[in-house]
This record gives C-alpha cells, sequence and structure tokens, in this order.
C-alpha cells in the first residue's frame, strides 16, 4: 500500500515563502498528436528531451537571475527516481489513436508493469527530505543546497551516471573544445 504523502506538507515553515509545483505530466503529453513532419509521420516522442532540457535550462536560468535580483528566493531541482505512489497504477491508458506508435506504447506499457510494486523509494521519506531542504533542517542543516538534490537510489544513480558521463566528455575532447581560443 503506498505511503500517503500530503499530511507532510503542513510541515512548512510558515516562514518558508515557497512555492511546490510538481510537473507531473510529461511533456510529449502536451505535444502527442500534433507534430507532423512533411511526410505525415508523428514526431512527437521526439519532443520529450528538448522540452525537458528546455524547461531545466529555464530553471538553470531562473536561479542565477534570483541570485542576483533576489537572494532570499532559492530554487530547489528534485531529481527523483522512482517512489512507491500509486502514480503508476492510476494512469489510464488510451487506445493508440497513430499505428506508428503501437510497438513504443507497449514498451512503454511494458516498463510500467515492472515498475508497480517495486519502487525502492519510500514517498514519505523523500517528502521529509523535501521539507528539510527547503526548511534548511534535519538532513538540510548547516549545509549549502544545490540547485540539484537525487532522492532515491535510482535517482542517485542515474545523475550520478550523468556527472561521470559529463566528466569523460570534457577529457575526451578538451583539447579540441580549446583549440577553438583565440591566440594569445
Amino acid at each position: 500500500m503506498p505511503t500517503p504523502v500530503r499530511p507532510g506538507i503542513a510541515r512548512l515553515s510558515s516562514r518558508s515563502k515557497v512555492t511546490f509545483a510538481a510537473y507531473l505530466s510529461s511533456p510529449t503529453s502536451t505535444y502527442h498528436g500534433g507534430n507532423l513532419s512533411s511526410n505525415g509521420v508523428h514526431h512527437s516522442a521526439n519532443m520529450f528531451l528538448p522540452l525537458t532540457y528546455l524547461n531545466l535550462g529555464a530553471v538553470e536560468c531562473l536561479e542565477k537571475e534570483l541570485a542576483l535580483l533576489a537572494p532570499g528566493i532559492k530554487v530547489l531541482i528534485v531529481e527523483p527516481g522512482y517512489f512507491r505512489t500509486s502514480a503508476f497504477s492510476n494512469i489510464n491508458h488510451v487506445p493508440a489513436r497513430v499505428p506508428d506508435y503501437a510497438q513504443f506504447n507497449a514498451g512503454v506499457r511494458a516498463v510500467e508493469a515492472g515498475i508497480v510494486g517495486n519502487e525502492p523509494g519510500d514517498a514519505a521519506k523523500a517528502v521529509s527530505v523535501m521539507i528539510d531542504l527547503v526548511n534548511g533542517t534535519g538532513v538540510a542543516a548547516g549545509k549549502t543546497i544545490p540547485l540539484r538534490v537525487p532522492l532515491g537510489s535510482d535517482g542517485w544513480e542515474r545523475i550520478r551516471a550523468k556527472a561521470e558521463n559529463m566528466a569523460k566528455i570534457c577529457d575526451e575532447w578538451e583539447e579540441v573544445a580549446k583549440s577553438t581560443d583565440i591566440k594569445g
């Protein structure tokens, strides 16, 4: 049985002037069924990553602007893994309208079926940590809160792998990157 999360929100400090916003629907859903190429093939699934990175890029810019203009307002991106909630078990799949997506949709449903009930994260613990991050208490007491905080072992693994991959790219392409500088 999933752990209820909502009651924990009441523990937010009244001094915390924070708005929690959860982006629960995929940007792909917003564009699904729209984007047709010139040959009539749907490409909406290709919109997910660019829109996700566009949103994250906007938040990164917002953080830098607020640091200058309103230093009392902090920005936080929680990078969660999978948490045991009713989210995946409550997905209402509609019949595929575009035959080209049938294989993709079947794959998504298979992944979801393997996730439900096997999520490693405890949602109540995650909410408690998020509240600590916002209030600067508990696990966050005395720490500088970074822009991004991974939660859950799988969320941590994903962020760690991304950081290691970026470091590898920098190492492999350092000479090429630096070769474009104006010489002395």
